[in-house]
Order: C-alpha cells, then sequence, then structure tokens
C-alpha cells in the first residue's frame, strides 16, 4: 500500500476553470507535478459551488461541470468549531496551514494569505496552463 501524503486541496475557482478556459486541470497537474498526489475538497467547497450555481444558466453549466469533477476528488471533512463566523478561505487557510496541503486557487487575497504561510499555491497562469507558486514539500 502507497502512502500519500502530498494533498492539493482543490478551491471552487478552480475546480470552475475546465468550464471557463476549457483547460484539463488534472492534466495539467499531473504535469506540473511529479510525485504522487491526492486531490482533495472540503465541504465548503461544494457548498459554495451549489449556491453560486444558482445564477445565470451560463453559471450553472460551469457549476454542475465543477461539481462532477469534484467528485474525483477524495471529501475531507473538517472538525471545525466556530463554523458559523469563519470564511470558506478561513477554513482553507487553517487546514492548509495545520496539515500543510498544497493548495489550488485563483483567487489572489486567498493566494497571498497562503503564501504569506509558506504554503504552495497553484494557479493558472495566462488562461492556459498551471504554475506552481511556492516550493513543493520533499
Amino acid at each position: 500500500m502507497i502512502l500519500i501524503s502530498l494533498k492539493i486541496l482543490l478551491d471552487t475557482n478552480f475546480l470552475l476553470i475546465p468550464a471557463q478556459f476549457g483547460i484539463d486541470i488534472f492534466q495539467e497537474l499531473d504535469r506540473i507535478i511529479s510525485k504522487q498526489f491526492e486531490l482533495i475538497i472540503i465541504p465548503d467547497i461544494i457548498e459554495e459551488l451549489k449556491k453560486i450555481s444558482k445564477g445565470s444558466i451560463k453559471r450553472q453549466k460551469e457549476t454542475n461541470i465543477a461539481l462532477e469533477l469534484s467528485k474525483r476528488c477524495k471529501l475531507i471533512e473538517l472538525n471545525s468549531t466556530n463554523h458559523a463566523f469563519q470564511t470558506v478561505d478561513d477554513h482553507i487557510i487553517r487546514s492548509a496551514v495545520k496539515n500543510r496541503w498544497i493548495v489550488a486557487t485563483n483567487d489572489r487575497n486567498l493566494r497571498k494569505k497562503l503564501r504569506a504561510h509558506q504554503i504552495p499555491v497553484i494557479i493558472l497562469r495566462k488562461k492556459s496552463y498551471l504554475f506552481i507558486d511556492g516550493e513543493i514539500p520533499s
């Protein structure tokens, strides 16, 4: 049995990349990461996708694709206190710092906060390829 210690948490906007830009995020992740890794999401991401799917027909199609793609990720339940007083970004930051997860996001503010904690972040560059900002742990 192979233990996979490298975990990549996918943020809501990252799961929308395939529908918005036609990029296969799974193939791109394989291209940029040479180690074995596991893709994960937290329940907040699913809830956020469901919430934003109530917009336009275009947004509904994008979120339906993202929800389908999320099924390829392992859902990690968080044991959190004061859940009602925290944003999804707060949960992502706290979990990534605590567990040393890599985070895949296009949210500029979230990225800055994660990098301040020296958490590697995977982002979309030039609407065409993925890039790792930070160092992947050995």
